[in-house]
């Protein structure tokens, strides 16, 4: 996928400022094969465009799916079978973020891509709270246009003062507020952290922005009690959480819980043994050997305890808001898991409760694995910096920084890289969605379709792999994120997070591997894990069509001249939704297009008893779609006497069964009116809505006090007989 105009490759922005003409929206330029035989064209390689038979669907992981208009579609110039589709990217998606595209032709669903579209606005910061706060503590900086979506990365906050430069991103981003912990500055391990002023930048999206006032940093705050004291509070309140959270998962995952409480025994002696070698002057030492060849040693004395205990101080807070949010989402799983063992252990719906409820522990386990990353190796944040200005020979005194804090880093979230292993090499992870009937849907206007979905899942993480490589990929997903420049700086990194995935193997990771089991398991799936278009436990105005909340049947409510698609696509925690994993970068998604047609067997009846006008006073003219108004004197007050005892519309423009009659020597094929035309509102008829003796009603509406015998009112007509045209 390129720009179709630059031809540069993602990230993209909505506009692009290179097409020619006033058209500024940007085009996308697909790339792909099966494409220039859709709508059943000869499929040539000179073929001509066939993009009436292509359709282009824009999904917002857990936010929304959009239909994108295809100007194109058919073969790549150029280019021996390779096919082009263009697209064009719609305003609304600014800032999106990570989005997945996926086309349809000739009824078969493409895959899906992953793209990341930019802010075209830069941000703006307001204020910074609190002005004044030590290394570690929790920043929060109010604004507008920063960047709410995946990945965290697309907002950096730089923090700098005398000539020392740090770069961190956000523990939590919406697009109003980014919330940091603000790293120490220092030029090296041994220098003394800078206090006083410091100006504080964000970049998001490429775009930079400095906030007028200053923060003040502080001195670290004095830590009460013994060197270590800290550390292992934090541990203990932590590893606590974990294992009530595990507990309340129901099976199989509870099932574990024993392995976690004696892998959290052990972590805890090793951390209280690595604390009392430093109280005794006798520090564990580690040696890592970067791939230049350097090796980089580093002791966990007392000194290296009280710098990393001053940032878990500062930083205590935040550290306390992720631990109640975790115990919240014990309180639920605790609910969850009754329900889904009520249901009998083989049954989908248990699995499926399982599913969400493992989805909730990834997201609170990532969640406090970001915290401690960013909280213990921001401190690095300067130093690596400065290496990647000057080279990596430098980049030593950034790596002896992150193994300085490994002992603790190691026990801190080992709990957490359990869970995540857990769930994510077990068959929990979407891979695809199966939708019976499979692809196009035309359903009778009032008439229902019955509908299934079905989730293939299969494990997340590879298999294959060492289970030392499955655990550096957790914690690296942490560092790099932690860190801006993680990705270009992952081949430094990477002897870092060897040693840490290896450290947690010597804690008893291994005792937690899955056991050999499924390689996949096909679930019917519900609302509970999977959003469609449009879902509900009741029609809603506007919407084309509607699916029961256990996606189980489509009910027509109007009629629509061409297919609307409805993706249903499954969804982590993004946008403040849960739900059940996915594999790989992409959100696997089916689309359904569903048609809904006119049925000439359903019509309303109008009740033979009713007389509508006593006199009709006349026919306006004809509307753009057709539709006349007949206009009378009523025969009695409808809103209390009449309205009762008729439905409102089933469908936009039902009508009546056959020609009614409206009054004497006036019959019309009727519209069942709807309820703001119960009401006097005819404002589609502005222009032409008129009385004779009483004169045109200003904006189509015709005043409540008219509406009664002796005044004025209206009925929406097709076609009409008599009534004194």
């Amino acid at each position: 996928m390129l720009n179709a105009v630059t031809y540069q490759p993602a990230p993209f922005f909505v506009s692009t400022a290179q097409n020619p003409g006033t058209d500024k929206a940007t085009r996308l330029a697909l790339f792909g094969t099966g494409l220039r035989g859709a709508g059943g064209s000869g499929g040539s390689a000179g073929g001509g465009n066939v993009a009436a038979s292509v359709t282009a669907s824009a999904v917002q992981p857990g936010v929304s799916s959009m239909g994108l208009a295809v100007e194109y579609a058919g073969p790549a110039p150029g280019f021996f079978g390779l096919d082009q589709v263009n697209v064009v990217l719609p305003s609304s998606l600014d800032g999106a973020g990570i989005v997945n595209i996926i086309l349809t032709a000739g009824g078969r669903v493409s895959n899906s891509i992953t793209v990341q579209i930019w802010s075209s606005h830069g941000p703006e910061i307001a204020s910074l709270s609190p002005a004044s706060l030590a290394p570690g503590g929790q920043l929060i900086i109010a604004g507008a246009s920063f960047a709410g979506g995946p990945p965290a990365s697309r907002n950096q906050i730089t923090f700098t003062a005398n000539g020392i430069s740090a770069t961190v991103v956000p523990l939590q981003a919406s697009a109003t507020s980014l919330t940091a912990l603000v790293p120490p500055l220092a030029q090296d391990s041994q220098s003394a952290w800078y206090q006083g002023p410091v100006s504080v930048c964000v970049r998001t999206d490429g775009q930079r922005t400095c906030a007028a006032q200053q923060l003040t940093v502080q001195a670290p705050a004095a830590v009460t009690g013994k060197p270590g004291d800290l550390m292992v509070q934090i541990f203990q309140n932590h590893s606590q959480s974990v294992l009530e959270a595990i507990q309340s998962s129901g099976a199989p995952l509870a099932e574990q819980a024993a392995g976690f409480q004696q892998m959290s025994a052990q972590a805890l002696q090793g951390l209280q043994k690595a604390i009392a070698d430093a109280m005794a002057g006798t520090p564990q030492t580690t040696t890592v050997t970067l791939p230049d060849g350097q090796t980089v040693t580093v002791v966990f004395d007392v000194a290296t305890i009280g710098r990393l205990e001053a940032l878990l101080a500062a930083g205590q807070p935040a550290l306390a808001n992720l631990t109640s949010a975790l115990n919240r989402a014990t309180a639920a799983l605790k609910a969850r898991a009754a329900r889904g063992s009520s249901a009998g252990p083989r049954d989908d719906s248990a699995i499926e409760e399982g599913l969400v409820a493992y989805a909730e522990l990834v997201d609170q386990f990532n969640s406090w694995g970001d915290a401690i990353t960013l909280s213990q190796f921001g401190w690095a944040a300067g130093a690596f910096g400065v290496c990647l200005v000057t080279g990596p020979e430098t980049c030593a005194v950034a790596i002896a920084l992150l193994v300085a804090a490994e002992p603790y880093y190691e026990a801190a979230t080992l709990l957490d890289v359990a869970g995540i292993l857990t769930v994510e090499l077990g068959p929990n992870a979407l891979s695809g969605l199966t939708t019976i009937p499979a692809n196009s849907v035309q359903i009778q206007q009032g008439t229902t379709q019955t509908l299934a979905v079905q989730g293939h899942f299969v494990s997340k993480l590879s298999t294959s792999l060492a289970l030392s490589a499955t655990a550096g990929q957790v914690v690296s997903d942490w560092i790099t994120g932690a860190i801006p420049f993680g990705p270009v700086l992952d081949p430094i990194l990477s002897p870092v997070i060897g040693s840490i995935a290896n450290g947690m193997i010597g804690l008893g990771l291994a005792n937690l591997v899955p056991e050999t089991g499924p390689a996949s398991q096909d679930v019917s799936l519900t609302v509970n894990s999977v959003q469609s278009c449009s879902s509900g436990s009741s029609p809603s105005p506007g919407v084309s069509f509607f699916v029961d909340q256990n996606l189980s049947t489509i009910s027509g409510l109007q009629v629509m001249s061409s297919p609307q698609e409805c993706d249903f696509v499954a969804y982590s925690n993004q946008g403040g939704n849960t739900g059940v994993l996915w594999a790989g970068e992409s959100a696997p998604a089916t689309a359904l297009d569903i048609q809904v047609v006119p049925n000439t067997a359903t019509c309303a009846q109008f009740p033979t008893q009713l007389i509508a006008f006593t006199k009709v006073y006349g026919v306006t003219a004809a509307i753009a779609d057709g539709d006349r108004l007949v206009v009378g004197d009523p025969a009695s007050p409808f809103w209390s006497t009449v309205w009762p005892d008729l439905s409102t519309p089933l469908f936009t423009n039902e009508q009546y069964c056959g020609a009614v009659t409206l009054a004497p020597a006036c019959a019309a094929t009727a519209y069942v009116p709807t309820q703001a035309e119960r009401v006097g509102d005819f404002s589609a008829f502005a222009s032409v809505l008129a009385a004779p003796g009483i004169g045109p009603f200003p904006g189509g509406i015709i005043p409540q006090s008219m509406l009664g015998p002796g005044g004025a009112w209206a009925w929406r007509v097709s076609s009409v007989q008599g009534c004194g045209q």
